[in-house]
């Protein structure tokens, strides 16, 4: 399903676009159970029905089960932490050296990272919140606050290099 605003591709039943943050709202497609109704996984080799229902690398067993390794927060938890930070950029006055899309674009270069989990880039997160830094500090703050709150879920890596740059921009 594709968001409105930024025509971005997100799974199924997502409830908000995994890239800016946009409510996809009641036209959010439910998940599709691939055995008939019930939400149910019948033992013994029978098919895998009901809501969410992800496959993951891992196989375990006799039989084959399917398995998602979780390594942080899933696009819709992703989407409302950065919603927060994109309604920070909408909230801000208008500046005339910098634009909000700037800002946006800036903030969503650094959410399309980040959902890559453990697999993110730590040296453009960080180039990217040192320009957060310079252009809009107040956001930086925003963003490093997210990121770096245990609570969200973020990779290690990812949260030391928000602090890390949060830390030096405050000692300009």
């Amino acid at each position: 399903m594709y968001c409105s605003k930024c025509g971005a591709n997100n799974r199924t039943g997502a409830r908000f676009c995994s890239i800016c943050g946009q409510s996809l709202g009641d036209a959010a497609e439910p998940s599709v159970g691939l055995g008939g109704p019930g939400g149910a996984i019948q033992p013994g080799g029978g098919g895998v029905t009901g809501r969410n229902i992800r496959a993951g690398r891992d196989i375990a067993g006799h039989d084959i089960h399917n398995v998602q390794r979780h390594t942080g927060l899933d696009g819709d938890e992703l989407a409302r932490l950065f919603a927060a930070i994109y309604q920070s950029v909408e909230a801000r006055r208008e500046e005339p050296d910098v634009d909000k899309a700037e800002i946006a674009g800036t903030v969503r270069q650094v959410q399309e990272e980040v959902v890559k989990g453990e697999e993110a880039n730590p040296q453009k997160i960080a180039r990217w919140l040192k320009t957060l830094a310079d252009i809009a500090p107040d956001i930086l703050q925003v963003t490093a606050a997210a990121l770096t709150h245990p609570a969200a879920g973020i990779a290690a890596v990812i949260r030391a290099v928000a602090a890390r740059v949060e830390r030096e921009a405050s000692q300009r």
